[in-house]
């Protein structure tokens, strides 16, 4: 016979799966197109003759941008 409490903790379990599962993929797909638009907006900037000054800053966005991409990759693959 079939206990039931366990089945509520593997019911609850299994959303906990699926919602962290959502997280993760939204916070990839948020990531990637924010750092599209960061190579937009550089794009336009150099087209606008730009300083050095104001690309450093997109630039420097993006590299931190990639950083923490690299840092949700790696705790993702830590943690299968």
């Amino acid at each position: 016979m079939a206990n039931p409490e366990l089945q509520a903790v593997i019911d609850a379990l299994i959303v906990d799966i699926d919602e962290t599962t959502g997280v993760e993929e939204s916070a990839i797909v948020f990531i990637n197109g924010v750092n599209q638009i960061i190579a937009a907006l550089r794009a336009q900037l150099e087209a606008l003759a730009a300083t050095p000054e104001q690309l450093a800053a997109i630039v420097a966005a993006g590299v931190a941008l990639d950083a923490k991409k690299d840092e949700l990759a790696a705790a993702l693959a830590a943690n299968p």
